[in-house]
């Protein structure tokens, strides 16, 4: 089981920095960085302006530029579930008996979760290290 364990835990992290690895080949950081700050800067204008009017036309700019990044980072997110789907399949298959007792009941789930459980907890762990390896931290 710990052998099978590991195994599940080092699958669901490769798989992570692969997403993570398509995500930085294919997104703009730059551009989407400087929208990122476009949009704290309208947020900013927006909470101080007080005609009506300039608000509704700095947030239509907001949302136009919110449309144009969420366009920047679906694009990598779209090509790297097609892998992310098929791990799936494939750790389902290989994993279905797993169970893993927690040393702390979750709340909601219990003791002991299985190998969707733990695939989750990796894969969202590994995701944040990664992340901040790789400087992908612009969400």
């Amino acid at each position: 089981m710990v052998t099978e364990l590991w195994m599940l835990v080092l699958g669901t992290s490769g798989l992570s920095l692969l997403t993570l690895l398509i995500q930085k080949r294919l997104v703009d950081l730059d551009l989407v960085r400087s929208i990122k700050a476009d949009i704290k800067k309208l947020e900013k204008e927006i909470k101080e302006t007080k005609s009506e009017e300039k608000k509704l036309s700095k947030l239509s700019k907001q949302i136009d530029l919110q449309k144009k990044m969420l366009g920047l980072t679906m694009k990598p997110m779209m090509l790297s579930s097609l892998p992310v789907l098929l791990a799936v399949v494939f750790l389902s298959s290989a994993f279905e008996a797993l169970v893993v007792t927690l040393p702390v009941a979750l709340p909601f789930i219990g003791a002991q979760i299985g190998w969707f459980g733990v695939f989750i907890m990796v894969s969202v762990l590994s995701t944040l290290v990664f992340r901040k390896f790789l400087g992908l931290d612009f969400y």
